[in-house]
């Protein structure tokens, strides 16, 4: 399924731990345990520009080998570099698969707000990467569009969230249209430019929908791991003009909607791709 006008691609909707979810034998896990087509990977976003041979993931999450695959065989061979949004487990983890131990790669460039950068700059890993030149770091300051090469662009806006040197959620731009990507959040409240003035920015908007309800953790104190309920957030958005670019992205294994999206529940789609 080659391409030739820049595109963004769905290549994971699930939370950091995919699913079937590790150590999970609850139901929500069992039929993606017997049949893996069942399963999603961790929240991804893809993003090329194919006349420019240009070729980027939003966040490098522990299915990256896969989602990179998936990507390639829409366009070409070849990386170009990696947004990172924010330090949790799913977002960084996958930087590992770059190393000389697997791909071996050359002058990946990693972009991210310095906050961000500077916690990643803790991990030897992460380190060892950069002095093997393996990677490339680039900042990028808050609100400034950064060209990633081709016709794209990425803007990052500060989210609130509760990861070490802050969150982004990044607002992707191509020729022609715009999609905004916001893995995280803690609420969709208190930002500093408000979700619903950029979702009036963009053409689609892919949004935090890790928990359907405040049930699904068991007894496990919700504020420990704090997200806006899937089912607050439709409510939310009703009035809004822009209420129909919305798609929930980073679904938890214990969301429902996550198996079998209930009617009027707009969650994205694996593989579906988005014209820029």
């Amino acid at each position: 399924m080659a391409m030739n006008e820049s595109f963004a691609m769905i290549l994971g909707i699930a939370q950091d731990g995919g699913h079937p979810h590790a150590g999970c034998h609850e139901p929500c896990c069992q039929a993606a345990w017997k049949d893996p087509s069942l399963g999603h990977q961790a929240a991804c976003l893809g993003v090329c520009d194919p006349a420019a041979n240009v070729r980027w993931l939003v966040d490098a999450t522990p299915h990256l080998p896969a989602q990179l695959h998936q990507l390639e065989a829409a366009s070409a061979p070849g990386l170009t570099g990696i947004l990172i949004t924010h330090t949790h487990f799913g977002h960084v983890n996958g930087l590992g698969w770059l190393g000389q131990e697997v791909m071996n790669l050359r002058g990946v460039q990693v972009a991210a707000p310095q906050g961000v950068l500077d916690e990643l700059a803790k991990n030897d890993t992460f380190c060892q990467l950069q002095n093997q030149g393996i990677i490339e770091v680039r900042a990028t300051p808050w609100l400034e569009p950064l060209g990633l090469g081709g016709n794209l662009k990425a803007t990052p806006f500060p989210v609130p969230h509760r990861a070490p040197g802050g969150t982004a959620a990044f607002l992707v731009e191509g020729p022609n249209k715009k999609v905004l990507w916001v893995p995280d959040a803690d609420t969709l409240e208190g930002w500093d430019t408000p979700l619903e003035k950029l979702i009036d920015q963009v053409d689609t908007a892919f949004v935090d929908g890790t928990f359907y309800s405040a049930d699904e953790l068991g007894g496990r104190d919700m504020a420990e791991v704090p997200h806006p309920l899937m089912k607050d957030t439709l409510e939310t958005i009703e009035s809004w003009p822009g209420r129909d670019k919305v798609q929930f992205i980073h679904l938890n294994h214990t969301n429902p909607q996550l198996s079998q999206a209930s009617e009027g529940v707009p969650v994205a789609q694996e593989g579906a791709v988005f014209s820029l």
